[in-house]
């Protein structure tokens, strides 16, 4: 199933996602058939100034953030902390976790959820 494609021009929109302000910006790069079980979500997105990805936890799953471009605020282990380009975030099955843009500029990352237990 090798092939080479870019991603899709128009994202998703995901309004108020997980209940976060504005909205964010999806741009998938595998569907979860492609991910063949392991995993649901595979994407670059982008979060405007002022938008979130609102406050909730992972269960059955865990997601890392690989920052590309911007900077905001992340949620780790109760604590908000700074994100920038090239850093890496990881929340495991059963944590909490949030993300906000409150830079002047979009903050572009990779998103991937894998699923922790067999499905």
């Amino acid at each position: 199933m090798a092939f080479l494609r870019k991603i899709p021009e128009n994202p998703i929109i995901m309004e108020h996602f997980k209940g976060g302000a504005g909205h964010i910006e999806n741009y998938p790069i595998l569907t979860p058939d492609e991910m063949y079980g392991k995993g649901r979500v595979c994407a670059f997105m982008k979060l405007q100034p002022g938008c979130e990805v609102g406050r909730h936890r992972h269960e059955g799953d865990c997601e890392v953030f690989y920052f590309l471009s911007g900077n905001g605020s992340y949620l780790l282990d109760g604590e908000m902390v700074p994100v920038e380009a090239g850093d890496v975030a990881f929340v495991d099955d059963g944590e909490e976790h949030f993300l906000r843009n409150d830079g002047d500029e979009v903050l572009e990352y990779l998103a991937l959820v894998l699923y922790t237990a067999q499905k």
